[in-house]
């Protein structure tokens, strides 16, 4: 017997020790009027079902779709929060059981306090409920940020948008390194997104924010949507895009430089296998730069500035631009094309295919570019030769059916063109310390050669 009692002591302990460690689950529903231990007995708060957790150190709340106005605050470490589910089944889906957090006077949507440890925010969309005024008074919080505002370093944000925020200044606001964002988006707001050293967006879409997409500090964009904000898609210090599409952004003022990319500095600033296209500025509508930057096989296009270069625009007289594998076409500023713009500063180009631009072969590293102005074009294999273009130059935004033009364009290359084949990768000597990531661009198997553009090894 004492053998028995021995053997069920232990295995409590077991399961004990394993609840533990796995924290608890609390459910949350409209209309719930329990203590959240179950869909039946699920609380009506998410808050409260937050508290909960946080009380016993760790867990996971499940939140049911549904409008839930209120502000959640996670001030505990080892914290789940996962909307969107179908308690039906347990499974989320953001179409069909979206959990809405509507913003009336909050300063925020989901505020995820400081130095915490493993919080991963999953389904949610902040909405604005109500007009905007003043916020209610809170102890935690000294002002508005985000509609979704992180301040703990590795908190992970997924499937999640935020819409029409414009109580703060961005849709989604962190002041600490290491974030992840996946699958998010943001639109409406005063400004998308601002990031703070080695964050990581993948897969995000910020659009029709009123100011920035995104401001972006020594971080890592991968396969985002940067598109018809208001001042300046991104504008970055140290950053590495990947596979990006940066489109119809245009300056409000009018008198206002960068209207895709503005690059203010570091020196590893990286564009690599991005379309930038469609964009508008007074200079610069393309890449504004004034430090040094690596644009490998990109397609920058249809951009329109004003006044300065339309393209490329260096703004310093001591950087170095590299440029590899990359189409820029059709920028222009005043009926003139203006692709690429070094002041006094040195480009190396290498396997590109350039349309009008200071290329200075006494001054410059120019390796296999193409000339778009040259008469001497073989016409058997015309150049850029795109599988469809819109023939719009700048942003468009309050003509619908132009933006759809715009949006539907597609740059893949076709047969006959000069550039299938004729591309090139930064050369090594540049890039010992860069690391940069081509897997995707190249599927992990490199063709030689290459095609210029941002389909490096796609059979054209």
């Amino acid at each position: 017997m004492k053998r028995i009692n021995l053997f069920l002591f232990s295995v409590l302990c077991a399961i004990t020790i394993q609840a533990q460690e796995q924290g608890i689950v609390r459910y949350v529903r409209v209309g719930g009027t329990g203590k959240g231990t179950s869909w039946e007995d699920a609380t009506g708060s998410i808050q409260r079902a937050v508290n909960a957790v946080a009380a016993f150190g760790r867990g996971e709340v499940r939140v049911a779709g549904g409008k839930y106005p209120e502000m959640v605050k996670i001030m505990g470490s080892d914290i789940r929060l996962i909307g969107s589910i179908d308690p039906a089944t347990g499974e989320q889906s953001t179409q069909t059981n979206l959990s809405r957090i509507q913003i009336m006077n909050q300063p925020c949507g989901i505020y995820v306090a400081y130095s915490l440890r493993n919080i991963v925010v999953d389904g949610f969309a902040i909405v604005r409920g109500g007009a905007d005024k003043p916020f209610d008074y809170d102890p935690d919080i000294s002002m508005a940020s985000g509609g979704i505002s992180i301040h703990s370093a590795g908190t992970l944000v997924r499937n999640c948008s935020v819409i029409g925020y414009k109580t703060g200044e961005y849709g989604i606001d962190m002041d600490v390194p290491r974030v992840t964002l996946e699958n998010c988006s943001v639109r409406g707001c005063n400004s998308g997104i601002k990031t703070y050293g080695e964050c990581e967006l993948r897969q995000v879409v910020v659009s029709g924010n009123d100011q920035y997409g995104i401001s972006a500090n020594n971080c890592t964009l991968t396969g985002c949507t940067i598109e018809t904000n208001g001042t300046c898609g991104i504008w970055m210090e140290n950053c590495r895009l990947y596979q990006c599409i940066i489109r119809n952004n245009y300056p409000r003022d009018r008198y206002a430089d960068g209207g895709g990319v503005v690059i203010t500095g570091g020196d590893r600033n990286i564009l690599h296998g991005c379309l930038i296209y469609n964009n508008t500025a007074t200079r610069g509508a393309g890449v504004l730069t004034n430090t040094k930057c690596y644009i490998e096989s990109c397609v920058i296009a249809n951009n329109l500035s004003t006044s300065g270069y339309a393209g490329v625009d260096m703004q310093y007289n001591n950087a170095d631009l590299y440029i590899a594998g990359s189409i820029i076409w059709n920028n222009r500023t005043q009926g003139r094309n203006t692709a690429v713009n070094m002041q006094d500063a040195r480009l190396k180009a290498h396997g590109c295919a350039i349309e009008g631009g200071t290329l200075v072969p006494e001054l410059d590293e120019i390796n296999g570019v193409i000339d778009l102005s040259a008469k001497n074009i073989d016409p058997a294999k015309p150049c850029p030769r795109f599988k469809k273009v819109a023939g719009i130059l700048g942003a468009v935004v309050n003509d619908k059916e132009k933006q759809k033009q715009v949006l539907q364009q597609d740059f893949h290359l076709t047969a006959g063109s000069a550039c299938i084949g004729t591309g090139q990768l930064i050369p090594e000597k540049y890039t010992p310390y860069l690391e940069i990531d081509r897997s995707a661009l190249l599927d992990g198997t490199p063709s030689t050669p290459l095609n210029m553009g941002a389909y490096a090894n796609v059979a054209e």
